[in-house]
């Protein structure tokens, strides 16, 4: 098996891990709770076909699911997530040539182009989340509110994941 495909799904595995043991625990304020499992699927390198995103993107929600007990919430919001996540890394400005070996990692891009990148993804994802969990527009400014307060938390955690454990992709 190759090394790469190992790491991958060692890092699987952790933030897995890591989300249901610890992350789940949170309730920040009683409404916040980090999510931090979504960087398996921000990390994945830029050459991941579109098809094999959404396999692993409704794969790894499915297991959330299946560990967190609600059905559906995490393979849907992860799926949005994965379809999205190639129209948002073609319409982010880069100078330059982005790499398809390289990952879209904190160490492998600019700071102002990660930034976008995981903001647009994050939103994108609880915004979709949160109105699964809600099934209703009814108090949507609240609705709003949560989807800000969980994302702001969760990209500030993602960015200090990024920065203890994620190494820079090798260069060829």
């Amino acid at each position: 098996m190759n090394n790469l495909y190992i790491k991958h799904i060692i890092s699987f595995l952790l933030l897995f891990l890591f989300q249901i043991l610890f992350m789940n625990k949170i309730a920040l304020f009683g409404f916040i709770t980090p999510m931090v499992y979504i960087l398996f699927i921000l990390s994945l390198p830029f050459d991941t076909p579109k098809w094999a995103m959404i396999v692993i993107c409704f794969g790894s929600g499915l297991i959330m699911d299946f560990f967190t007990g609600v059905l559906g919430m995490h393979a849907l919001s992860l799926m949005t997530l994965g379809l999205f996540r190639h129209l948002i890394i073609r319409s982010i400005p880069f100078r330059g040539e982005i790499e398809p070996h390289l990952r879209p990692i904190l160490y492998d891009m600019k700071f102002v182009w990660y930034i976008q990148y995981i903001v647009i993804l994050v939103l994108i994802h609880h915004f979709v989340y949160y109105v699964i969990d809600s099934m209703s527009f009814s108090h949507f400014f609240r609705l709003l509110g949560i989807v800000a307060a969980n994302s702001l938390c969760t990209i500030i955690c993602i960015l200090l994941l990024q920065i203890l454990f994620y190494k820079p992709s090798k260069r060829y």
